[in-house]
């Protein structure tokens, strides 16, 4: 059986849109068991290529939603729509919402897919990371680690 495939999207070069790939490299320093860990700059196309035959397959991004900055949200994309609203006004050219319907339509999603996010407020090229993000991140990794029990 292979790994639970682990994707931290994001460009850690734009602030709070880095947040994927920051708990991707704190998932990997923990040395989770039963996880394959991988960083991607977030292009949307190339997620179907990454979980292909994969069973269970996890994804982190930033997310606008409007709540306040640093909360988590966790949805069953497996089981239902990705609202578009949330993860579709994305830096990336194809957002993860979009590719994750797409992947449905064409019958290629996981039998798993658990999408993770953490509400962003700044995607400023070359600007830190925001202060509620950045508290956020590691309450997300132990929640993963958590969900994988």
């Amino acid at each position: 059986m292979k790994p639970i495939l682990v994707i931290g999207l994001g460009n850690p070069l734009k602030a709070d849109d880095g947040v994927g790939s920051t708990v991707a490299e704190m998932l990997k320093a923990k040395q989770a068991p039963g996880l394959e860990i991988i960083s991607n700059r977030g292009e949307g196309l190339d997620l179907m290529s990454l979980w292909a035959g994969r069973d269970k397959v996890l994804v982190i991004d930033a997310i606008r939603s409007n709540s306040m900055p640093g909360t988590l949200h966790r949805f069953e994309a497996h089981s239902s729509p990705v609202p578009t609203n949330l993860f579709g006004r994305s830096t990336h050219t194809v957002s993860l919402a979009e590719s994750v319907e797409l992947a449905r339509a064409l019958g290629q999603l996981p039998r798993l897919l658990f999408l993770y996010g953490i509400e962003a407020v700044d995607f400023t090229l070359g600007a830190d990371m925001s202060e509620p993000v950045r508290q956020a991140i590691p309450k997300l990794v132990e929640k993963i680690i958590e969900d994988m029990r």
